[in-house]
């Protein structure tokens, strides 16, 4: 999957500067997952643990209590892709929606806000104290939008990827041609099975051939 590129480059970036990891990629189908188990009840909670072996660590280190963030790449509405995005430090989650400026997902909202935090305190087994009851969220009003009804997947790459480079989304902006470099970079990452090892050449020789054709 596209989004196993971006872990693995944040653990090759933390093993070069002989740090951890700050990030936490939750597995895209951890929300669909969700949705399946009855997590509201009470008696639900001392399986958290389990749950989250089976569809969420994917056996990567570290855990979900010690990172600053988790991204929670997800599905919405059959077929719009977004991630949410989980601050441990402060407590909150960011929603950020590549189409729509005012996006309600209930469902969705409320496994992020709601379980997440219960799955965090269970698995800090009281090491610290963190904060009671759910998080709260919010939207990211000003970030690149995609301006057709295609390209969320390559927008909720490309969020993580900057984020993960230390950018600020607010202050960003990106063209169409920079949204089809994109797509071609990932699928060239995917085909070659690493990241950023693209030679500018290559990147260059795409528009150029598609200009030829």
């Amino acid at each position: 999957m596209p989004h196993m590129l971006l872990r693995d480059r944040e653990e090759e970036i933390a093993r070069l500067h002989d740090r951890k990891p700050t990030y936490f990629f939750m597995d895209p189908f951890f929300i669909p997952l969700a949705k399946t188990k009855n997590w509201k009840n009470p008696e639900f909670y001392v399986k958290l643990h389990n749950f989250y072996c089976d569809y969420g660590s994917a056996e990567v280190e570290p855990t979900i209590n010690n990172v600053d963030f988790i991204f929670l790449p997800t599905c919405v509405e059959e077929n719009h892709r977004i991630p949410f995005v989980f601050s441990v430090k402060t407590w909150g989650v960011v929603i950020l929606d590549p189409l729509y400026d005012d996006p309600s997902y209930l469902e969705e909202e409320e496994i992020v806000t709601e379980m997440l935090p219960e799955l965090i305190r269970f698995c800090e087994r009281r090491q610290h104290v963190l904060p009671e009851g759910p998080a709260a969220i919010s939207a990211l009003i000003r970030r690149p939008k995609q301006s057709n009804y295609t390209d969320c997947g390559i927008f909720v790459m490309k969020y993580m990827d900057y984020m993960l480079q230390g950018f600020h989304i607010q202050s960003m902006t990106w063209t169409t041609s920079d949204v089809e470099t994109f797509r071609y970079r990932i699928a060239k990452e995917i085909q070659r099975g690493k990241s950023r090892m693209i030679p500018g050449f290559l990147m260059k020789q795409r528009p150029e051939n598609a200009s030829r054709a």
